[in-house]
């Protein structure tokens, strides 16, 4: 029988992590993956700017929970299937290839969340 794993609980931002210019960031920072998410603690992220795309603080968690990088948001965005989202005034895009869904405001392009799956819209 397997033990079972204590999550890992974050509360540094993963800003502070990134932007730590006197440290830099070594591979074994504390993410998640989709077989082995992090419990990160909700609202440990706020609202930033990365690569020139605004991610809510919300967003930033569910991506550090679940060890997906702007580029897979990216990536997503660009090439994804997009559908009107659930709530108005926002769109979201599936990649059925990684199973990523990223949820964006339709009117200022930032990113509201980020899933694996494919989020019902």
């Amino acid at each position: 029988m397997r033990a079972k794993r204590r999550p890992i609980i974050v509360k540094k931002k993963v800003t502070e992590i990134l932007n730590d210019s006197s440290n830099p960031t070594p591979a074994s920072k504390p993410v998640g993956r989709k077989e082995a998410p992090l419990k990160v603690v909700s609202e440990t992220n706020t609202s930033q700017i990365i690569a020139g795309r605004e991610y809510s603080g919300h967003a930033l968690d569910r991506m550090q929970r679940r060890g997906l990088t702007p580029s897979v948001v990216e990536n997503t965005i660009e090439s994804g299937t997009s559908m009107s989202g659930k709530v108005t005034g926002t769109t979201a895009y599936h990649d059925s290839i990684n199973n990523v869904t990223v949820i964006i405001n339709t009117n200022s392009g930032r990113v509201v969340t980020v899933s694996y799956g494919k989020i019902r819209q």
